[in-house]
């Protein structure tokens, strides 16, 4: 399903997001009333969850936008490994982004770091699923191995299979 873009950010409104950022940040509701000023402004519809978005992902001041680099990396990918078991296969983002903090100093959006994961399991394509394997002892995913795509008529439905397996995983993440 694709996804609604709505109108998108200038310079000029980011600018007064920030502004009213510092007048209304501490009043309930302050996104509402942030969209309500910006689409009078600005003759727009910006929802309140937009304007939200745009804060935490770009325009915060507090989250260091630069890419992540290769401590923060093998951090991510250690810190799931070891955290992540059967009993509860969910990654909690909140608290990987609030040790990211502590141990490098800077503060991550939840976006950033999810892409991060999720473009490597992609990448790596060791992520199926209904086929993660624990270790309970190592709490590390074992993954098995993807049988290997061969262009050969008589592998087609091998190669399928395996193109099925990539839609649901592709699928599955666009969700998560």
């Amino acid at each position: 399903m694709p996804q609604v873009k709505g109108p998108r950010f200038t310079e000029e409104i980011d600018n007064k997001i920030i502004e009213l950022m510092k007048i209304y940040g501490n009043i309930p509701n302050y996104y509402v009333k942030i969209s309500e000023e910006i689409n009078k402004q600005f003759n727009s519809n910006y929802t309140s969850k937009k304007i939200r978005q745009r804060w935490i992902s770009t325009l915060d001041p507090k989250f260091h936008h630069k890419p992540l680099n290769e401590d923060e990396k093998s951090f991510i990918i250690q810190w799931v490994e070891n955290n992540k078991t059967p009993d509860d296969p969910k990654i909690h983002w909140k608290i990987l982004i609030s040790e990211i903090e502590k141990k490098f100093g800077k503060l991550r959006s939840e976006n950033m770091v999810k892409n991060f994961w999720n473009l490597r399991n992609r990448k790596s394509g060791n992520k199926q699923h209904k086929n993660i394997n624990y270790d309970k002892n190592k709490k590390d995913i074992v993954s098995p191995p993807l049988p290997p795509l061969h262009p050969l008529e008589d592998n087609i439905s091998t190669n399928a299979k395996l193109l099925e397996i990539l839609k649901k995983d592709f699928f599955f993440l666009m969700f998560e």
